[in-house]
């Protein structure tokens, strides 16, 4: 049994008395340590662990840390039945352990589909925001949201936008320097048109601003992602185009009150195609990732907190294009003190029945990955929709559908990994 082996090796100080105590103290929390992956391995991963498990069809995961609890909170969607689908949350500790009675049920309303959370922690009230997209039907569709207090209490719902036609696709960013967040989302003005809208709440989610990045008739832009840059106080914006030309992934950076700070940049400008654009932001310099059409290879450009590009046009190759072989969903996050952390699905294009989850590290002020990519998760059947929240010693806490048997059968499983430099936690669950 390699329990503690590692650490024995390079602590000769440390008695049996001393590794029989902590031992019994992981009992006791419901955790234990186990050695990491061998120190040539980087990153360490650890192995999976069940965050929700209960029947159903458990979904698009979210989740993001609070470092003053050392706890993160993961937020999902179920699907019910036919008509309904809800917004469900689990608070683990900064191991993966799961908090007990930490798991609640955010929003439901019965014959309606709550869709595609998204959740930003909010370090001054010790809150999170999670907004979601409510489908009346396949042309209403709008953004709601609630507050969720640290230890699980919930606010009344939040009626972001409910005007006619489609709102969907939401992103949220908490701003810890005018404590507030921003929303953004897709908002169709028909079949054909879609803009981008930008909302900032307060902290309790009352509207402070809203602007719009506007579409010429037959155009979209939507899907988009956000992070906020610091140094700057300035909102970080990143988004799918689509017009007369392939889709290409775009962005801006806007000011607090939402004043344009910046052009429209074009950041896949090489003329290739992208789609389901990320970013993520450190204190000098942002990286947008995506994936190219249909799937095809994973992309990053680096960028100024202005926005503005960094060579080479077009950015640089995180992942391959490989054939048959479709990547998508990306996932990014700051992952210190390397750099950043990337991952992605990775599936059969021939078969749906198995789907795999990827990784990469890339440095900062690097265009190069750290070595090749490496797998994170492939396990039998489908593990999809990665999201990624980093807490303290550079462990990251990677969240997933998983489903263990056959597609489409089966209940799917809200699972977690880390991806850290340190010892990996194998949590214990406690239903």
């Amino acid at each position: 049994m390699r329990i503690l082996g590692g650490i024995l090796k390079g602590r000769k100080l440390f008695s049996l008395g001393a590794v029989l105590c902590i031992l019994f103290i992981s009992a006791l929390v419901g955790f234990s340590l186990v050695e990491a992956e061998p120190s040539s391995q980087f990153p360490r991963i650890s192995p999976p662990f069940q965050i929700w498990d209960d029947a159903g069809q458990n979904s698009n995961p979210a989740v993001a840390y609070n470092p003053l609890r050392d706890e993160y909170l993961v937020v999902w969607s179920t699907i019910q039945d036919e008509f309904s689908t809800d917004i469900w949350g689990r608070r683990l500790r900064g191991d993966g352990s799961p908090i007990p009675n930490g798991w609640f049920n955010i929003d439901n309303y019965a014959g309606m589909h709550l869709i595609n959370p998204a959740v930003a922690y909010n370090s001054q009230t010790d809150q999170y925001l999670v907004v979601y997209s409510a489908e009346f039907s396949m042309d209403d569709h709008d953004i709601w949201g609630k507050i969720i207090n640290w230890d699980g209490g919930l606010s009344s719902r939040l009626y972001i936008d409910t005007r006619p036609q489609r709102q969907m696709d939401p992103a949220v960013v908490y701003n810890n320097l005018e404590n507030q967040y921003l929303v953004a989302y897709s908002d169709w003005l028909n079949t054909t048109t879609v803009n981008l809208r930008l909302k900032t709440l307060n902290q309790s989610g009352a509207e402070i601003n809203s602007a719009s990045i506007v579409s010429a008739a037959g155009q979209f832009r939507g899907s988009p992602d956000l992070a906020f840059s610091a140094p700057d106080n300035r909102y970080m914006v990143v988004y799918g185009h689509e017009g007369s030309f392939l889709p290409r992934i775009y962005g801006k950076s806007f000011s607090p009150e939402l004043v344009s700070l910046s052009p429209e940049f074009n950041y896949n400008d090489d003329g290739s195609g992208g789609q389901y654009p990320k970013i993520a932001c450190s204190t000098d310099e942002c990286i947008v990732a995506w994936v190219g059409i249909m799937g095809s290879g994973v992309k990053a450009r680096r960028i100024a907190t202005d926005g503005t590009p960094f060579a080479p046009n077009g950015g640089f190759e995180i992942a391959a294009p490989v054939k048959d072989i479709i990547q998508d969903s990306p996932a990014i996050s700051l992952f210190k003190p390397w750099g950043y952390l990337f991952t992605w699905n990775h599936f059969l294009s021939t078969s749906a029945d198995e789907s795999d989850v990827y990784g990469s590290v890339v440095a900062y002020g690097q265009n190069h990955p750290m070595g090749n990519s490496f797998p994170v998760d492939t396990r039998t059947y489908h593990e999809g929709y990665p999201d990624l929240a980093c807490g303290f010693y550079g462990r990251c806490l990677l969240v997933i559908s998983h489903n263990p048997v056959q597609y489409p059968t089966g209940d799917k499983e809200i699972s977690g990994r880390f991806i850290s430099t340190l010892l990996n936690f194998v949590p214990l669950i406690i239903k």
